[in-house]
């Protein structure tokens, strides 16, 4: 029989290192997300996520619009009004201004990507 050797895995490059540390932070965020969510949840919370996006459009300009998802009643999706700055910023602000005008009852606990 022939004995076959395999050459050592070389160690991973430093790219792959920092993309298996900034894979492995995102896991941990999620899970201390996931409990976060349910005390929140648990305490009666109504749990409501936000988003807000804006993009420049061929022949029109800068467009922004935003969404709104509380599970399972309400899923929106609108774009800014004209007479709003068409950023980023005024779409998400305005995601959460909707939210909380839309479910003006209870507990509330908004989540947002922004800082």
């Amino acid at each position: 029989p022939h004995l076959r050797v395999t050459p050592p895995t070389p160690p991973p490059s430093k790219k792959q290192r920092k993309e298996t540390a900034r894979r492995l932070r995102k896991q941990q965020r999620a899970a201390e997300l996931e409990g976060i969510f349910d005390t929140l949840s648990a305490d009666g919370y109504t749990l409501v996520f936000t988003d807000g996006s804006s993009a420049e459009t061929e022949g029109v300009g800068r467009v922004a619009g935003y969404g709104i998802y509380a599970h399972p009643d309400i899923s929106i999706s609108a774009y800014v009004p004209v007479h709003f700055r068409q950023t980023n910023n005024t779409a998400e602000l305005l995601a959460v201004v909707r939210a909380l005008q839309i479910l003006s009852f209870g507990k509330v606990a908004i989540c947002t990507d922004s800082e």
